[in-house]
């Protein structure tokens, strides 16, 4: 994979395989665009491969100090970008990554040609959660400290840690993972993402009517995965709720947590074959 810069906000991978389709792949919070690693071979075979790390996430640049992270800022960083391509595009997102494909998707349909979602999705909080969970915030930021440092000794440390972090993933595709995720230096290694990420993503969401209007303006196909065991898994009529706003869907439940695309791969990938070779997308 080729990494590109976009005007100094954030970084992106490349994989040219000469095909006519793009598939831009949108990873979640704390990861990076190659958290797709294990689908890459795969959706190589009919797309070329674009795969942003979002600011302040993989190789991409930290906001400077004071500035605050943001679903807006992102979104929009992510708007601009695909402003630059000439054609239409395909859409994979996991996590905060389908959270904000969803969304792009419904602003501007006519450039989406398909979309796939990983999980994304927590369901509707009650007005007075979410007040609560601001209030929460706003005290643990007046008690900001420095970004504990996230270095460790080793790669064999990170893979450890991971092991603990992610059980449900396989030992050999963590290794990798932790290989992707963290950068060597002069004390061992550390993770990529910006360690004071936690403290300065503002916890405002999208207004739930809005996000309801936009999903019910996509127009392509769309596939949502989500894992039965899922830490975030919303309560089973809202996941019935969200999804009956979206026109062209199909979803499918996994018995895996939070990340399928890492846990279970090989069936991730039976899916999207089926999802694209029912649009029909020849490998």
């Amino acid at each position: 994979m080729q990494q590109k810069d976009f005007q100094g906000k954030f970084k992106y991978f490349i994989r040219d395989n000469g095909k006519s389709e793009s598939i831009l792949l949108l990873s979640g919070f704390q990861d990076t665009g190659r958290g797709f690693y294990f689908l890459e071979d795969f959706l190589s075979r009919r797309f070329n491969l674009i795969a942003p790390d979002w600011r302040g996430h993989g190789d991409s640049p930290h906001i400077p100090e004071g500035w605050f992270y943001s679903s807006a800022m992102l979104l929009a960083d992510f708007i601009q970008f695909t402003g630059t391509l000439e054609n239409g595009y395909h859409l994979l997102g996991h996590s905060m990554g389908s959270a904000l494909a969803s969304r792009h998707a419904g602003i501007v349909p006519q450039e989406v040609r398909s979309l796939v979602l990983i999980e994304g999705f927590s369901g509707r909080w009650p007005p007075d959660k979410e007040a609560d969970r601001l209030q929460d915030w706003a005290r643990k930021l007046r008690k900001e400290r420095p970004a504990k440092n996230n270095s460790m000794p080793s790669l064999q440390a990170a893979r450890e840690m991971l092991s603990r972090a992610h059980p449900r993933t396989p030992p050999e595709n963590r290794h990798k993972l932790a290989e992707l995720w963290t950068n060597q230096d002069a004390d061992g290694v550390r993770w990529k993402h910006d360690p004071a990420i936690r403290n300065r993503m503002l916890p405002v969401p999208f207004p739930p009517d809005l996000s309801r209007e936009l999903w019910g303006r996509i127009q392509c196909p769309t596939l949502f995965i989500y894992g039965t065991e899922s830490h975030l898994k919303p309560p089973e009529d809202q996941i019935q709720e969200i999804l009956s706003h979206f026109k062209h869907l199909r979803s499918v439940a996994l018995p895996s947590g939070h990340n399928p695309h890492q846990e279970m791969p090989e069936r991730v990938i039976e899916l999207l074959e089926e999802f694209f070779s029912s649009q029909g997308l020849e490998s």
